[in-house]
């Protein structure tokens, strides 16, 4: 990675690899047309929380959430065999609308490499008027260790 600042107008300009740590989501770029993913990469210290900060990557108002998984990276550990939630803030709250502790069991998200499928109550339907935000939580227990990416298909188009 360096950069070069140039003489006559003092930009600088990047070159090589940037890194992120994904904490705050971000859609990837593809060319699926209307079918868009945003990811968040979290840990058991820094979960995904609707309202703490302008930088999080909210989903666009009358997305169309299509599927939510979330794959454990480091095994998860916590008081009481906590299980896991993911759900959306928005026009409509619902803390386990992407993927509730039915899916998000102890025995998942103790096991590093699981992959959770969402069946909330937001799959295959709109986010609502407003952009939604993200949140993930201990359904019951607290987390102590563990880290995780949430990938949310959806549908957009900014026309509607």
């Amino acid at each position: 990675m360096g950069f070069e600042v140039g003489a006559k107008r003092n930009v600088a300009s990047h070159y090589g690899p940037r890194t992120t740590d994904g904490q705050f989501g971000g859609q990837e770029s593809s060319k699926e047309g209307l079918l868009k993913t945003a990811e968040w990469d979290f840990s058991y210290s820094n979960l995904p929380v609707a309202g703490t900060t302008a930088l999080t990557f909210k989903l666009p108002a009358n997305a169309m959430i299509k599927s939510a998984v979330i794959y454990i990276t480091t095994a998860w550990a916590g008081t009481s065999t906590p299980t896991m939630q993911a759900g959306i803030v928005g026009a409509t709250t619902d803390p386990n609308g992407l993927v509730d502790e039915a899916q998000g069991t102890n025995g998942l998200i103790t096991t590093k490499g699981s992959v959770i499928t969402g069946a909330g109550a937001f799959i295959g339907k709109t986010v609502g008027t407003t952009a939604a935000s993200v949140t993930v939580a201990a359904q019951t227990g607290a987390f102590t260790a563990g880290s995780a990416k949430l990938r949310v298909t959806y549908v957009y188009n900014g026309n509607v």
